[in-house]
């Protein structure tokens, strides 16, 4: 017999004892699909922040209104994830998936013609919630399924196709509302129902909750470790996006459109880095993968800091975003299988919350260096700590 780990289709169809290579397809999609759900709360409306302000009065009420369609989502990011877990034990999967999917997609829609700004804010809240609590139960079922060797390759699968359709996403959004008006991108909204029609057909397990009640699920508390690193991972994985325009207006590159391709450029390294992770992890760099991550995150905030030049620019956002493919990877994989078995729902609705707490995070400890040192130095900063924290990481491993 091969001791070779079984392939994701293999794996499905011996965890459910169904011989239909169909209806595991089906759950394999939804598998990889998973963290494709965060890219739907912020990558639609962040090309239409200007078209929302002049649509609520223009001036610093209008860019408040904008800015805070991209926030509020986060209010149901943390009810979210929690929630999931008791929902998903009470309920099962497929009512959870078909529901808040059902959800998303009316409350994703309902920005194309909602006008007053609370029920149009309250529209967000509920994109965040529904767009999580998703995520979570799709996260919870691929830790269900996979294990090993195939649970590494489906997260570094499901997180390459994350950062590719949160790119997409924004790339699409701005030319639907060129051509169309600022409203009709929240009809990309609509694709999100094709995850309750996909779960009606797909055979689901039962929750890992269910099946280990008699043993009391397992508590999370030796993983809160690993949760707390993730967020301090994350917050540095946010550096390009949330301060990189800032860092290239004060170098002289003002022009969006050129910060946009930088910053892109970014979302296509992590990409790659966070496909290919589960291989880099396995032939290359083994158990010394998280270090090498740290690393790279903070030898491009070094050179994005060190170098004024559009060059500088370009390459340490390439950087950062190689560190942030393998950085989110790994911990979303190190999170679900360190699980116990039946806490891995718990585990799951950790994690969205993690990636919110850690863009929050970025501003609180960003701005401060900004103004102290000016926003160059906090870059060299910041990575200094980081690859401060990347050897540390490495001898630790290597006792």
């Amino acid at each position: 017999m091969s001791d070779q780990p079984p392939g994701a289709i293999e794996a499905i169809r011996q965890a459910s004892g169904r011989p239909g290579r169909f209806a595991a397809w089906l759950v394999l999609v939804l598998a990889l699909s998973g963290p494709c759900l965060s890219s739907f709360q912020n990558a639609v409306v962040a090309p239409l922040a200007s078209s929302i302000a002049a649509r609520f009065g223009g001036g610093n009420h209008g860019a408040l209104i904008a800015q805070l369609a991209m926030v509020v989502p986060a209010a149901g990011v943390f009810v979210g994830g929690p929630l999931t877990s008791w929902l998903i034990g009470r309920f099962g999967y497929r009512p959870v998936i078909i529901g808040n999917a059902l959800m998303l997609a009316a409350a994703g829609t309902a920005g194309a013609w909602v006008d007053g700004m609370i029920p149009f804010l309250g529209t967000r809240v509920i994109v965040g919630l529904s767009a999580v609590a998703l995520y979570s139960a799709l996260v919870a079922l691929t830790g269900l399924l996979f294990h090993g060797v195939t649970l590494a390759r489906m997260v570094s699968y499901q997180s390459g196709l994350a950062a590719l359709l949160g790119m997409t996403l924004t790339l699409v959004s701005g030319p639907i509302a060129s051509h169309f008006g600022w409203r009709a991108s929240f009809f990309i909204y609509l694709a999100t129902a094709l995850y309750a029609l996909i779960a009606a057909l797909a055979w689901l397990p039962p929750a890992a909750g269910k099946k280990a009640k008699g043993e009391g699920g397992g508590s999370l508390r030796p993983l809160m470790p690993t949760v707390l690193m993730s967020v301090a991972a994350f917050t540095a994985i946010y550096l390009v996006t949330v301060q990189g325009s800032l860092l290239m207006s004060a170098n002289g590159i003002g022009d969006p459109a050129v910060q946009s391709v930088v910053i892109a450029l970014s979302a296509l390294s992590n990409a790659v880095t966070a496909t290919a992770c589960s291989w880099i992890e396995t032939h290359l760099l083994k158990r010394m993968l998280f270090p090498a991550a740290l690393a790279l995150l903070g030898a491009g905030a070094e050179v994005m800091g060190a170098i004024p030049a559009l060059w500088g620019a370009v390459l340490g956002s390439l950087v950062i975003g190689a560190g942030s493919g393998l950085t989110v990877a790994w911990l979303i994989r190190v999170i679900v299988e360190r699980a116990p078995p039946g806490a891995r729902e718990r585990a799951a609705g950790l994690i969205a919350p993690s990636f919110y707490v850690a863009q929050f995070a970025n501003p609180v400890v960003m701005h401060p260096l900004h103004i102290a040192f000016g926003i160059q130095t906090a870059f060299i900063l910041v990575g200094g700590l980081l690859l401060g924290g990347a050897a540390l990481a490495a001898a630790r491993i290597r006792r």
